[in-house]
């Protein structure tokens, strides 16, 4: 499973912070496409989606695709 060091859950809770996201949703780390590129993308979410692996770090919430 990815891992969420203390450091990056700061930075994540300060940015879900500044820009209005309450405080109980969680990044999402799922599988994306960029320019037909398979990619690593990012989103803050309210809940896991099926199949998500659940991590918290300094009280920020993190959910894992199983793609990931």
């Amino acid at each position: 499973m990815l891992q969420v060091t203390e450091s990056a859950a700061t930075t994540l809770a300060d940015t879900r912070s500044q820009i209005g996201i309450p405080e109980h949703f969680g990044l999402r780390i799922f599988r994306g496409v960029s320019d037909g590129k398979a990619a690593f993308a990012f989103d803050f979410v309210e809940e896991p989606k099926d199949g998500d692996e659940v991590g918290e770090v300094e009280q920020t919430r993190y959910f894992v695709a199983a793609e990931v």
